[in-house]
C-alpha cells in the first residue's frame, strides 16, 4: 500500500508540476522530446538503411555497367562472327581458283582433255617444275599441239571460262606442213595452287638459309 501511495503522489506531483510550467516551457519539452525520438530513429534506423540504399545503388550502377560491356561485347562478337563467314566465304572462293597440291594431276589431266575435246593433237604436255611465292605456287606447262586456228580459239577460250586459274605465259604459233591448213602451237600455260601452312613455313626457313650465308 505504501508504495502505492508514492506512485499515486508522483504522478499528483508531476500533474502539478506540469501545470505550473508555462505554455513555452511545455512547448520547449514537447520540442525536445520529438527531436529526441527523432534522432533516436534516425540514428538506429534511418541512417543505416540509407547506407544499405547507397549500398544497393553502388551495386545496380555496377550490374547496369557490367551489362552493358556484355550487351556491346554481344555486338561485337556478331559483328566479328559476321566478319569471319565473310572471310571464310572468300578463302573457299580463293582455294577453289587455287587448287591443292593433290588436285593437280586431275586438274592437268583435265587441260588435256580439252585440247583432245578441241580436236587439238597433242604432241607434247611437260609441267615443269614449280615456281615457289608467299602462299602459293606457279606449275608452268609446256604443250606442242597441232590444229587450226578455230580449235586454237576453242581451247583457249575454254581455258578462260574454267573455275580455277589457268594463264597463257607464252605462245607460239607456225606451219605445220607445207600445203597444210594446219598449224603447230607451241604454248606455256601455268597454273597454280595453294602453299599448305606446312610448305610456307619450309619456303620460309629456306629464304632465312638463304639470307644467312
Amino acid at each position: 500500500m505504501a508504495g502505492l501511495n508514492i506512485e499515486v503522489l508522483s504522478k499528483e506531483k508531476i500533474e502539478n508540476t506540469l501545470k505550473a510550467w508555462t505554455t513555452g516551457k511545455k512547448l520547449l519539452v514537447l520540442f525536445l522530446t520529438i527531436f529526441l525520438i527523432g534522432g533516436t530513429y534516425w540514428y538506429f534506423f534511418y541512417r543505416n538503411s540509407q547506407k544499405e540504399i547507397k549500398r544497393l545503388q553502388h551495386k545496380i550502377v555496377q550490374k547496369k555497367a557490367k551489362l552493358a560491356k556484355l550487351r556491346n561485347a554481344k555486338k561485337k562478337s556478331a559483328t566479328l562472327q559476321r566478319k569471319l563467314l565473310t572471310a571464310q566465304e572468300e578463302l573457299e572462293v580463293l582455294l577453289a581458283t587455287l587448287p591443292e597440291a593433290r588436285e593437280i594431276p586431275s586438274f592437268l589431266q583435265y587441260i588435256a582433255d580439252i585440247g583432245a575435246t578441241c580436236g587439238l593433237s597433242q604432241l607434247l604436255f611437260e609441267p615443269q617444275r614449280e615456281e615457289y611465292r608467299d602462299f602459293y605456287a606457279i606449275i608452268p606447262v609446256k604443250l606442242k599441239l597441232v590444229g587450226n586456228f578455230h580449235k586454237l580459239g576453242m581451247f583457249l577460250d575454254k581455258l578462260s571460262k574454267l573455275n580455277r586459274l589457268v594463264r597463257v605465259r607464252s605462245l607460239k604459233v607456225g606451219h605445220a606442213k607445207k600445203n597444210s591448213t594446219n598449224i603447230k602451237i607451241d604454248m606455256v600455260i601455268e597454273t597454280y595452287r595453294y602453299l599448305q601452312p606446312t610448305e610456307q613455313k619450309t619456303k620460309t626457313k629456306r629464304k632465312k638459309k638463304r639470307r644467312g650465308r
